[in-house]
């Protein structure tokens, strides 16, 4: 059972790993500087509210995942003196080890990381798309006042 656990903790926290450098990469590469510069249908900014939605539908999945390990480790014992545990939950009769729990407790690092990477990215996703609609409202307004200008002269 244990194994089983790590492996599945292992290929989440790979494949959110994946996903989190897959947005960093749209954050960081030279199309960063198109995004500031939005057409009129609003393609470039699209991606950074699509970030951020997905971010908030990533980082509770996170928690659930962390969440559901700590349920099962409490309601199995396993950070618990043998002596108090009212029956052994593990067909061998015997409780896994601190070695045997090490690779999982790792990857529930790794994932409290890529939480904490994700918050960052949506962070920087939110500061990018306001600056987008800043840049959008003054540039608005200058168009709005060329407008005024060019109507008061005819």
């Amino acid at each position: 059972m244990i194994e089983i656990i790590k492996e599945c903790l292992e290929t989440a926290t790979r494949s959110w790993g994946e996903v989190a450098l897959y947005m960093e990469n749209i954050l960081t590469s030279g199309d960063t500087k198109q995004i500031l510069f939005e057409d009129k249908t609003f393609s470039r900014s699209t991606i950074l509210f699509w970030m951020i939605s997905k971010i908030d539908q990533i980082l509770p999945m996170i928690s659930d995942a962390t969440a559901q390990w700590a349920w099962f480790a409490r309601g199995n014992y396993l950070f618990q003196n043998v002596s108090s545990v009212p029956s052994t939950p593990f067909e061998d009769g015997g409780l896994p080890t601190p070695e045997m729990l090490e690779p999982i407790l790792v990857q529930i690092r790794r994932l409290n990381d890529c939480k904490a990477e994700f918050e960052e990215l949506r962070e920087r996703a939110r500061s990018l798309r306001d600056g987008v609609s800043i840049l959008f409202c003054v540039s608005s307004r200058r168009l709005l006042i060329q407008y005024r200008f060019s109507v008061s002269r005819v």
